[in-house]
């Protein structure tokens, strides 16, 4: 008999538990503990760039934080719980421990709101004191590109993460802007819809003047070229470091003068415990656990917001139709919210078949949801990742220097901050609230 916690209340799983010991056994030995989670990765990274001494290092640092943000997008996760569900407000608070350092305890501390309420307010803070932030918000929109007919070809269906980002480093004055690509979406009505992510990336810092650019071609799954300039005042742009490789496998730097190379980002260096790759391939009736879950919830709400009168083409106007009105709400475990649904191409209004071959009228999302839509409330989403000293008096110069890679050699910089590794101490402290 097979258990989830997803899909097991409490009570239901201590009366299966009763009646058969040994299944708690073996949903037990699944439980995720001290796992190295997407906040975790997060918090770490951007403890690295504050803790970098030269500017140019943390603008890189900064560079491989929104490249582990973008793979992100697309990476699924064994945590829990971790599968895009239906909702009207999701708000999650946590904090990470990062290790001791001279003066305190290093933390991490996260607040991630999905929510169609836009008087939603962020800013729990922890009582330390904040050193870097990184802030992330999007309305996602969706649009379905392709050709004018459905002759042979195949539509696509684009992601676009509109909002504001940015990365703020307090100790240094430095304040980065981030803008992020396009997730596409091919063949959208398939159980097998392919991923990718495409367009265009940049970081720009106005106190140092550097601009980090990133192209994602499309040539090969999640490919990357860049480059990243600081403008000189006599001669202009002036490209110090060029960049390429795959968000899949590692992203290499090449410095154009001394043309020394190495890795910027890794996914194997940033997560050495079995890391799970990205998403080639995804249904989108049935996402899946994902690292940025919340994130997913409101991509699923914006496809269904989708309008059909701005699709070009005729195919285009087509799917749009067809997944606007034929998909169904997430499911959290209620065969109502989510009843199996037939997306047919040409057929506007898909139908819900129950078991036997009956055709099901009931609704298609809750009611109380779709009458919010119906006044055009849309869900938004927002992470907020603090980088955080909690002053201990008792810890003086003398306990042992913060070690964020979890590694025994010595760094050069002054906090011991492995460039890459984020293996270590990953305690969880956390609460959420979800309507």
């Amino acid at each position: 008999m097979a258990f989830s916690w997803q899909q097991k209340s409490k009570k239901e799983l201590a009366k299966r538990f009763k009646e058969n010991p040994e299944a708690k056994e073996a949903l037990l030995s699944k439980a995720p503990s001290k796992q190295q989670d997407v906040y975790l990765r997060h918090s770490r990274l951007l403890a690295q760039a504050d803790t970098q001494q030269d500017p140019v290092e943390r603008m890189l640092a900064v560079c491989r934080l929104v490249l582990c943000v973008t793979s992100d997008l697309l990476r699924p996760t064994h945590a829990f719980p971790s599968t895009p569900k239906i909702t009207i407000t999701s708000h999650y608070i946590s904090c990470r421990d990062l290790g001791p350092c001279p003066g305190g305890t290093m933390k991490g501390d996260i607040e991630e709101v999905c929510t169609m309420d836009a008087s939603t307010k962020m800013g729990w803070r922890n009582k330390g004191e904040v050193w870097a932030t990184m802030t992330v918000a999007s309305q996602p929109e969706c649009a379905v590109k392709g050709p004018k007919s459905l002759v042979g070809k195949t539509c696509s269906l684009r992601i676009y993460l509109k909002g504001g980002s940015t990365v703020e480093l307090m100790r240094h004055g430095e304040t980065y802007v981030v803008q992020f690509p396009k997730i596409n979406m091919y063949d959208p009505t398939s159980k097998e819809s392919l991923l990718s992510i495409i367009g265009k990336s940049s970081i720009y810092c106005e106190t140092s003047g550097m601009t980090a650019s990133f192209e994602y071609t499309g040539k090969t799954f999640c490919s990357v070229i860049g480059q990243l300039e600081r403008l000189d005042k006599r001669q202009g742009p002036v490209k110090m470091f060029t960049f390429s490789g795959t968000l899949n496998t590692e992203v290499r730097w090449t410095n154009t003068s001394t043309k020394s190379s190495g890795i910027l980002f890794s996914p194997r260096a940033l997560n050495p415990s079995p890391a799970l790759p990205m998403r080639r391939e995804i249904d989108i009736q049935n996402i899946g656990p994902m690292s940025l879950h919340r994130l997913w919830t409101a991509i699923h709400d914006a496809i269904l917001s989708l309008d059909s009168t701005k699709a070009r083409g005729r195919g285009a106007a087509e799917i749009a139709n067809t997944l606007a009105s034929g998909i169904g709400a997430l499911s959290i475990g209620s065969p109502h919210l989510c009843p199996p649904i037939s997306l047919k191409l040409g057929v506007a209004d898909a139908y819900r078949v129950m078991p036997g071959g009956r055709e099901d009228h009931r609704p298609r999302i809750p009611p109380c949801i779709e009458d919010m839509k119906a006044n055009s409330a849309r869900l938004s989403w927002q992470l907020v990742v603090s980088f955080c000293l909690n002053r201990d008096p008792n810890r003086g110069i003398g306990v042992r220097k913060l070690n964020l890679g979890g590694s025994k050699k010595k760094s050069s910089n002054v906090y011991g901050v492995s460039s890459l590794s984020t293996t270590g101490n990953t305690e969880q402290k956390g609460r959420k609230m979800e309507s």
